[in-house]
């Protein structure tokens, strides 16, 4: 898991270097406004722009442009076996990227920082999980913003991962940002490829799936649980999303435990 240690951010002159260290379990994601040069582990050179996360040692960043560079980092306390110090892990997101640009240039404002920082934090571990588990990678912009992202948007895929359980329709989304609804689904899509009821969508089936699977709950209940006003609703939607019913799926994942357990 990746807890948030620290910000770093440098101006490294034409021709100069700097040095930055990564402790033992720490990691360090990088980005800079012009291509750079690093040497990083055994003497070994590479080239920076930005998603690149180093992991233990010593870290020579060099300019060689002839203009002032802005290097910027974000560096993570970890208990995940990453890579050693000779393989640099490229991670292309421009959602993170965009992230971590507006929290060095926000470093004043507190409650927005915090909320930018939890964001980097949920971003990072979504990358991990989808690299361990070969799921699709955690939700980013398809193409380059043209400028910052407004942070209630943030706010708003916050949100419906955290409260995904509740009955929402994009107008209770869109009152909680007080803005609207027609924007915030344009807007949101732009940002983050989906749009925010697909969202919340794909996150009710998500858990839809891990409740029949790995509990004896009624398909009633997981349905109320999720938020679906009824039984039939959740089924049909459920069919929709995956191809077969709460009850087909449960069956197969009971026949599959029963085989493993056989032997078959």
């Amino acid at each position: 898991m990746f807890t948030f240690a620290s910000l770093l951010q440098e101006y490294i002159a034409p021709s100069h270097t700097s040095i930055w260290n990564c402790e033992k379990n720490e990691c360090l994601y990088l980005q800079s406004s012009r291509e750079l040069t690093i040497q990083w582990g055994k003497s070994k050179q590479y080239s920076l722009t930005s998603g690149i996360l180093l992991t233990r040692g010593l870290l020579v960043i060099m300019n060689s442009s002839i203009g002032y560079t802005h290097v910027r980092g974000i560096k993570f306390h970890t208990d995940i076996k990453l890579n050693g110090p000779s393989t640099p892990l490229k991670i292309t997101s421009t959602l993170i990227d965009d992230l971590l640009l507006q929290t060095v240039t926000n470093l004043n404002k507190g409650n927005e920082i915090e909320l930018l920082i939890k964001c980097l934090e949920e971003q990072f571990n979504e990358w991990h999980t989808s690299k361990l588990t070969h799921l699709k990678p955690p939700l980013t912009p398809k193409k380059a913003l043209l400028g910052p992202i407004d942070t209630r948007l943030i706010i708003v895929n916050r949100y419906i991962r955290t409260y995904y359980y509740l009955p929402l329709t994009l107008h209770d989304i869109a009152s909680l940002i007080q803005c609207n609804p027609v924007y915030l689904s344009n807007t949101y899509t732009k940002v983050f490829g989906i749009s925010p009821i697909k969202h919340l969508q794909t996150i009710k089936m998500q858990k839809a799936q891990e409740l029949l699977q790995d509990t004896m709950m009624s398909i009633g209940d997981i349905a109320n649980q999720l938020g679906y006003i009824s039984c039939s609703q959740f089924g049909d939607l459920y069919k929709r999303y995956f191809h077969y019913s709460p009850t087909q799926y449960r069956k197969m994942n009971y026949r599959g435990i029963l085989n493993d357990r056989n032997g078959n």
